[in-house]
């Protein structure tokens, strides 16, 4: 219907104003969406809330954990008594911050793909606005949906403001980015790592092409500090500790050992989350593959270590053990640990089935509909990459041509998406590494989301240049004729 619209407009050169009521159309559908379901609260989430009652109870930021307080700061204001409608509040707002994200996509798309068929652009944007993927995490009391928001638009901002002359609306952009990419990293101090390497690299490129703007980079730079910094001295003045989060040496030996695993992400859950609750404590032979064993005999040692977990809870001793395994299947595989494990659990964040659930919980749907849109959601991922990886070739060459000639000109369009590549590269690349030396063997497909807009971006970029050597007829053509 939509699209018989934007034909009909068309063709009385009412393009812009179809386009624009199309795209508001889909952002109400897709609010529909998000109003038919319920906010979920489990896993990390009820802790934040008690982290953000202990901020309003006591005036101070709790003791620190692994888990930064940031996010607990945010969510204070609208503490409701219940938890349930705390989570209530809290998810509508981070909908409203993926509504923004989507609508934020939609405009870049209309511009790159100006001038190209309506067609493409048409679907481009109906694409861009009923993809599940930005979505996955609003509906969950986590940092997730915050951080991408703080990321995407604050960068969006920074990139604009960092073009030409330093004016009032450029300065403008250059601070509220800077504030937004400075919430995002304070949620999680992998997203603070990744911020702070984006942003250096963003000044170094931006003072390569034009030495006259690195002032506004360096302004920039440091004010997506000030909030980060901010928290963290407040985290002093409570506790006395100067830092976002304190890391855990809990299960240091199975974490280890767990690092070295290669498996999908239905075994990671089973393994990491399964408890065997007959005697409370201590994880199950049971939820662990065959195939995560390297012999027969590690596979009867992690039993008899699993055992002793049981019956005398996870003591030095059985760290020990796990550590020793862990030593053992490096020390016999190290390309394998070093190299093809981290490329495996890398492309596993992009290759996946996740985010059917946008639709299917919300909509309680049931097969053979829940079928179709998980299989739609799986060719929308592989879509995604294949149109990343067209776009990061047309990318590159863009870059290539900018750098080495410096008086040429590029739009904002061009310098966003060289941009979104390195930001993609570099998540992609520091779960990689941490996967190999922090974290368990496969983490989270949720860790990947705060990096999936700018891989939109990119894709946005594959498909105007797929555009630019296959002809599409006009949608008045195809549509009407």
């Amino acid at each position: 219907m939509i699209a018989v619209v934007v034909a009909q407009a068309g063709r009385g050169g009412r393009w812009k104003w179809a386009l624009l009521i199309g795209i508001l159309l889909l952002l109400l559908f897709r609010l529909l969406v998000y109003l038919h379901g319920e906010a979920t609260l489990g896993g990390d989430s009820p802790g934040y809330l008690a982290r953000a009652e202990a901020i309003v109870r006591t005036g101070r930021l709790p003791d620190l954990t692994v888990q930064p307080n940031g996010y607990s700061i945010l969510l204070a204001p609208f503490l409701q008594g219940q938890p349930e409608s705390t989570a209530k509040v809290v998810v509508r707002l981070q909908q409203v911050l993926d509504l923004v994200i989507v609508f934020a996509l939609a405009w870049y798309a209309k511009n790159v793909l100006r001038g190209r068929s309506r067609l493409v652009l048409l679907a481009v944007v109906a694409a861009l606005l009923l993809q599940p993927f930005t979505g996955t995490m609003a509906s969950s009391v986590y940092t997730e949906q915050v951080a991408m928001f703080g990321s995407f638009i604050g960068f969006m901002l920074v990139v604009y403001g960092l073009r030409g002359r330093l004016n009032s609306a450029r300065r403008y952009c250059l601070l509220v980015g800077a504030f937004l990419i400075g919430i995002a990293s304070m949620l999680r101090v992998d997203v603070f790592a990744l911020n702070l390497i984006a942003m250096m690299l963003l000044g170094v490129s931006v003072w390569l092409r034009s030495r006259s703007a690195w002032k506004a980079a360096l302004l920039a730079f440091a004010m997506s500090l000030i909030i980060p910094l901010t928290v963290c001295g407040l985290q002093y003045l409570s506790t006395g500790e100067f830092s976002l989060a304190k890391q855990s040496t809990a299960w240091a030996g199975l974490s280890s050992w767990g690092r070295t695993l290669r498996r999908d992400r239905n075994e990671y859950t089973a393994i990491a989350v399964s408890v065997d609750a007959t005697p409370g404590r201590g994880k199950s032979m049971a939820v662990m593959p065959p195939k995560v064993f390297a012999s027969d005999q590690e596979r009867q040692k992690v039993a008899d270590l699993l055992e002793r977990w049981k019956h005398s809870g996870y003591d030095e001793n059985v760290d020990a053990g796990f550590a020793q395994l862990a030593k053992e299947r490096i020390s016999s595989d190290p390309f394998g640990f070093y190299f093809v494990n981290p490329l495996y659990r890398m492309q596993h964040f992009w290759l996946n089935r996740d985010g059917g659930q946008f639709y299917i919980v919300p909509l309680d749907l049931k097969p053979p509909l829940s079928t179709a849109v998980a299989a739609a959601t799986l060719a929308g991922r592989l879509a995604l990459v294949s149109l990343f990886m067209v776009g990061a070739i047309s990318t590159i060459k863009s870059a290539r041509i900018l750098y080495r000639h410096s008086a040429a000109r590029s739009s904002f369009a061009d310098d966003f998406a060289v941009f979104s590549f390195g930001y993609v590269l570099l998540r992609t690349l520091e779960l990689g590494v941490l996967g190999v030396f922090k974290y368990a063997a496969l983490m989270e497909i949720r860790y990947i989301s705060v990096a999936v807009p700018f891989a939109l971006i990119v894709a946005i970029k594959g498909v105007e240049f797929v555009s630019r050597h296959w002809r599409v007829r006009d949608v008045r053509g195809v549509l009407i004729s």
